[in-house]
């Protein structure tokens, strides 16, 4: 059996009196991940892998914490972090759910199955954004306070988005859809954010198939915390919605049946604002910026043939947003 170094480093500071029986490494793409079985337990190992993702690492075990204290959301629960070094990289240990996620198996899922998650996925959303909230938006940082998260702020929920904005705007050069840069410049100004002032609540900002864990109809764990924001409940909702529809289905028809549930699901637990559907036709172009800008990671896996079929895809689907935005002006 081969245990990685640090594997085997973190098992013998953490657990002296185990030894380590299999090792799996799993998917990730911003850490090194290992499930390992000790001789009385499961658990799950993680490192950061690139030196750009070490703050948003070192967020994700005192976001866990927090989430378990204040909210049913099913997290794994966290058994030990260090992001000293000691033991030549910085590391997280959470306890194993026996799960698989699901990316990939969702649409293959009978339709009351996926009806079953997706409800339950949105009153866990929707938990979330009632019970953990921050007096500010922006990122959220690991930080020496009770709660053990702290926010980095920024003045608004708009200077925000715009910030976000021009960062994906300027990952568009060199990509297959630089071409567009000048389309979302015109589109996303300050002007057409949201005018709207809400109270931060925790987003997740990555509420996807692959980092939701299900065993039949149950949503047994939420996992990679780590590009949590505070900022409005509304964007997070609509990143579900587009996660799990627009990224697990072709077919229009499926996912008009499936979007009520969606909401259907956040609902039992928070109501919607006025002006939602001019917001999310907004953050459908946001979301269209920050596909695009980020296909080189999601689509890469990918053959140059199916590739080129999902960039021309996202170029139709723009275009339709952009229509759908228009009919606010």
């Amino acid at each position: 059996m081969n245990v990685p170094d640090a594997v085997a480093a973190v098992v013998a500071r953490e657990f002296p009196d185990s030894e380590v029986h299999a090792v799996e490494r799993l998917a990730g793409g911003c850490k090194d991940t290992y499930r390992v079985e000790l001789c009385d337990r499961a658990v799950v190992v993680a490192f950061p892998r690139e030196a750009w993702y070490a703050r948003r690492f070192a967020l994700e075990p005192a976001l866990m914490r927090l989430v378990r204290r204040e909210t049913t959301v099913p997290v794994p629960r966290v058994l030990a972090s260090d992001a000293s070094g000691r033991v030549g990289r910085s590391y997280h240990v959470t306890t194993a759910i026996d799960a698989a996620d699901l990316d990939g198996r969702f649409a293959s899922l009978s339709r009351e199955t996926q009806v079953a998650l997706i409800e339950a996925a949105g009153r866990a959303l929707a938990e979330l954004h009632d019970e953990v909230r921050f007096d500010a938006v922006g990122p959220l940082v690991a930080a020496d306070t009770d709660r053990g998260v702290a926010v980095d702020p920024r003045p608004s929920w708009p200077a925000f988005l715009e910030e976000l904005v021009d960062t994906w705007v300027g990952e568009l050069d060199g990509s297959r859809f630089a071409d567009l840069t000048a389309t979302f410049e015109g589109v996303l100004t300050p002007a057409s954010f949201p005018s709207l002032d809400p109270a931060p609540v925790c987003l997740h900002f990555d509420y996807a198939p692959g980092n939701l864990l299900a065993r039949g109809g149950d949503l047994v764990g939420v996992v990679d915390w780590g590009f949590a924001v505070a900022g409005h409940a509304e964007y997070d909702l609509f990143e579900f919605e587009k996660n799990f529809l627009l990224g697990q289905f072709d077919s229009p028809a499926v996912r008009d049946e499936l979007r009520p549930h969606v909401y259907a699901g956040y609902r039992d637990v928070r109501g919607f604002e006025p002006g939602w559907e001019r917001r999310r036709a907004f953050y459908r172009v946001a979301y269209k910026l920050a596909s695009m800008r980020s296909f080189h990671r999601w689509a890469g896996g990918q053959s140059d043939r199916a590739r080129a079929a999902l960039a021309a895809r996202l170029r139709a689907e723009l275009e339709a947003d952009l229509e759908r935005l228009r009919r606010y002006e």
